[in-house]
């Protein structure tokens, strides 16, 4: 951590500065509502995995068993993982110890960058933008609410 001297009437003194975080010069969120994004967090993670398994063995597994998915392997494998993610995301979350937030981080990962594969293949499109907006917003909760977890 970086030291900055401070000149005080008494002499110099050495106050730490915290490093920048990502998103350093974004709004903060009030401890309150902070409390409330962690206390709704497990039942996001649910509706996540509830989602991810829809999609996955109701859409896009028996179109890609039947030959008329284009998304390729890797993004059936990213649809795969998850919701397990999210699903196994759900108890610590509750605990809230920081093992579940590094899961919802990684299963926000995962849902963003099938997205970022659709825009590099010229598969995806107008929603692309929209899911990418939407995961940045995702992105600076989860960044927001990281200290109210514990290891």
């Amino acid at each position: 951590m970086p030291t900055v001297f401070n000149n005080s009437s008494n002499g110099t003194s050495k106050k730490s500065v915290p490093e920048s975080p990502p998103f350093a010069k974004g709004p903060y969120l009030s401890l309150s509502v902070r409390q409330t994004i962690v206390s709704i967090a497990p039942w996001v993670a649910l509706i996540g995995g509830i989602e991810g398994s829809f999609w996955l063995f109701v859409l896009i597994l028996p179109a890609f068993t039947f030959g008329s998915f284009s998304g390729g392997v890797t993004f059936l494998i990213l649809q795969a993982i998850k919701p397990g993610l999210f699903f196994l995301a759900i108890k610590p979350l509750i605990a809230r110890k920081k093992m579940g937030w590094n899961l919802f981080f990684w299963a926000a990962m995962v849902k963003a960058v099938p997205t970022v594969i659709a825009m590099t293949t010229s598969v995806g499109g107008s929603f692309a933008v929209g899911t990418i907006v939407c995961a940045v917003i995702a992105f600076w909760l989860l960044i927001e609410v990281r200290d109210l977890y514990v290891a």
